[in-house]
């Protein structure tokens, strides 16, 4: 039985902040599964470098003992000033803050610049033209210290458009989220989100444009079908279920999201709403090895979803040996993708860098199709539905995250006068 709990370690971190992500009490018969997922959660808050526990009898009570939690803090503020390589925004460099641990209180503070060269590699439907991010976020895990958390971001994009072609896309806008752990279901949370923001689609190369509608037989005049700009005003709640073992490289468990968002538009726009689903599956092969599943799936279920909110496959992040966008958009979609990730082979007998050991090399397969063609699909001949298989590295990055550099190689046809050949992507999963 437990007679106390007690912290000790932090210099900057609150007690109460620390506190409140442990499950264990006094009073409670001591449980180890319990304490180690009070452990895991205190990890993942990426303010501590490590996390321990000491038990030693009770000085009050013979027969019952004291749990001590100990912790290491590391640095959780930093000034970033970097740069690399995407596919979808080339070459670009970032400067940002962020600190995972604001005024000790367990609260995350960032503020993120990027500037991008445009999409690396040449694509007849998207321009070669620079772009800019900005977005301020703040993180309030346990808002009023309850059980409810809330983010407020603010952002702010300027980009050559993947979802309409040869067009310019300016965002920007403000969110906020409050998400709560559902008690009764463990592992269960559920969100809403509300938000604003002003999207501003407008011509980005006229003449060429206007040769593509020509080639493909359609009346230029269509063209304003997909330049819409509008206000909106949106609403999504949503339901995650996670029972991964850690967030940032997970080896086993399983995350669920489902989300419901309706959009209300001004303007020439019309309201709309969609439903995404996903579920991601991670299950352990020997020791360090993991085998992953996912599956995807969306529609537009209220409404016409405008062409620059559509789904959309092709790219890093969807169908890999796919150019970005190039299976096709539409009001609906369904993916499936099948993933292995291992280490090196004998790289632990060469050197014993962490860096160098924790990389995994991934292969995969990925396949998935759209409903509901857009009008950009019909310029250009997408084919709709996909099929690719490849080989990956994955590297984490200290402060940006996993970096993920896939080959994939498409085992389906690509469309009209595109060749079916291999195709490099990039990108990083920021943290």
């Amino acid at each position: 039985i437990i007679d106390d709990v007690n912290i000790s370690g932090n210099t900057r971190t609150k007690d109460f902040v620390i506190r409140r992500n442990l499950v264990v009490e006094p009073g409670m018969t001591y449980n180890e599964n319990v304490l180690r997922q009070d452990l895991s959660r205190l990890f993942n808050t990426q303010s501590f470098s490590d996390v321990r526990r000491v038990i030693t009898p009770s000085d009050k009570e013979p027969d019952k003992y004291c749990l001590t939690i100990e912790v290491d803090e590391k640095r959780t503020g930093s000034i970033s000033l970097g740069g690399g390589l995407d596919t979808n925004t080339g070459l670009f460099g970032t400067a940002g803050f962020i600190d995972r641990n604001f005024r000790g209180l367990g609260q995350q503070l960032s503020l993120n610049f990027s500037s991008g060269s445009g999409t690396l590699f040449d694509q007849r439907d998207v321009l070669n033209r620079a772009d800019l991010q900005f977005e301020a976020r703040f993180v309030e895990p346990r808002l009023k210290q309850t059980l409810n958390s809330l983010e407020v971001s603010v952002f702010g994009r300027d980009f050559a458009s993947f979802q309409v072609p040869l067009a310019v896309e300016r965002r920007f806008g403000l969110e906020a989220e409050i998400g709560r752990p559902i008690k009764k279901v463990p592992h269960l949370a559920g969100s809403v989100s509300m938000g604003v923001e002003h999207v501003n689609v407008r011509e980005g190369d006229s003449s060429e444009i206007a040769a593509v509608f020509e080639n493909a037989g359609i009346d230029i005049s269509k063209r304003a079908e997909e330049l819409v700009s509008t206000t909106l005003l949106s609403i999504a709640p949503s339901l995650i279920y996670d029972t991964r073992d850690t967030v940032i490289n997970p080896r086993r468990g399983v995350y669920t999201a489902v989300t419901f968002r309706e959009s209300l538009a001004g303007g020439d726009c019309e309201s709309f709403g969609s439903l995404t689903a996903s579920i991601k599956k991670f299950i352990p092969v020997g020791e360090k090895s993991t085998f992953m599943a996912t599956g995807k799936v969306g529609g537009n279920v209220l409404g016409e979803m405008p062409e620059f909110a559509a789904f959309r496959l092709g790219g890093a992040r969807s169908i890999r040996g796919f150019k970005e966008g190039a299976v096709g958009n539409g009001r609906g979609f369904m993916m499936a993708s099948a993933e292995y990730r291992t280490p090196i082979p004998y790289i632990q007998r060469l050197t014993r860098n962490n860096f160098v050991n924790n990389m995994r090399l991934a292969t995969f397969l990925d396949a998935g199709t759209i409903y509901r063609n857009t009008l950009s699909d019909t310029l250009y001949n997408r084919p709709g539905h996909a099929v690719s298989a490849g080989l990956g590295l994955r590297v984490m990055i200290p402060g940006l995250g996993p970096l993920s550099l896939d080959y994939g190689f498409p085992l389906t046809g690509v469309g009209f006068n595109n060749k079916r050949q291999g195709r490099f992507t990039f990108f990083f999963v920021y943290l």
